[in-house]
C-alpha cells in the first residue's frame, strides 16, 4: 500500500499488479474512514443520534454545516495529495503491460470534460451542458472499469520498452530507492 507513496510521482518504469491493488485497497480504506469520521461529527455536530436524523427539529445547521465543510476541505487536500500517486502507479501499471502511460486517458479524459462541462452548465445554469457534463462522467467510469480489467493482466515477462520486469529480480525497484 505504500510503495506507491515512495514512488510519489514517479511515472518512469514498472509496477507489478500487487502494487496497483493495494495502493487502490489502501485508497478505499482510507475514505471510508474519513467518510464514517464525516458522518460521525455530522451527527455529533446535529446532537442527534444515527436513529433520529429523520427530525430536523433542533438541528445546529452552523455547526453541521462547519464540521462537513472542514472535512469538505481535508477531503480535497487528501485527494490533491493523492493525485499524483495515483497517477503514477496507474502509468507504471501500464508500463508493466507494455501500453503507454497516456492510456489512463481513457477514463481521466472524460472525467476532466465532465467537470469542465459540468462547471460551465452550472455557471450558465444551462440544463443541457449539465447533462452532457453527466453523461462524460459516467463514461468516465465505465471506461475507469476497462482500465481496471486491463490493470488486472499479467505484466510483460522481461524488460519492455518501460524496464526491467518488476518480478524479474526486483533491480527496477532496488535501483528507485538509491
Amino acid at each position: 500500500m505504500i510503495l506507491p507513496l515512495k514512488r510519489y510521482a514517479q511515472f518512469a518504469g514498472r509496477s507489478q499488479r500487487q502494487e496497483i491493488w493495494w495502493y487502490f485497497v489502501g485508497y478505499i480504506l482510507l475514505w471510508v474512514v474519513i467518510l464514517a469520521a464525516i458522518a460521525a461529527v455530522g451527527l455529533s455536530a446535529s446532537g442527534r443520534m444515527p436513529y433520529a436524523v429523520s427530525s430536523i427539529s433542533g438541528i445546529d445547521l452552523g455547526a453541521v454545516i462547519l464540521s462537513l465543510s472542514t472535512f469538505g476541505l481535508v477531503l480535497f487536500f487528501l485527494w490533491l495529495g493523492l493525485l499524483l500517486p495515483t497517477l503514477a502507479v496507474q502509468v507504471r501499471r501500464l508500463h508493466d503491460l507494455d501500453r503507454s502511460g497516456w492510456w489512463i486517458m481513457l477514463s481521466w479524459g472524460p472525467y476532466l470534460l465532465s467537470f469542465l462541462v459540468g462547471t460551465l452548465g452550472a455557471i450558465s445554469q444551462s440544463g443541457l451542458l449539465i447533462l452532457i457534463g453527466s453523461y462524460l462522467s459516467g463514461l468516465s467510469w465505465l471506461l475507469f472499469a476497462v482500465l481496471l480489467v486491463i490493470y488486472f493482466l499479467p505484466g510483460i515477462k522481461g524488460e519492455n520498452d518501460y524496464g526491467l520486469d518488476p518480478k524479474g529480480g526486483g533491480a527496477d525497484l532496488a535501483n528507485t530507492f538509491q
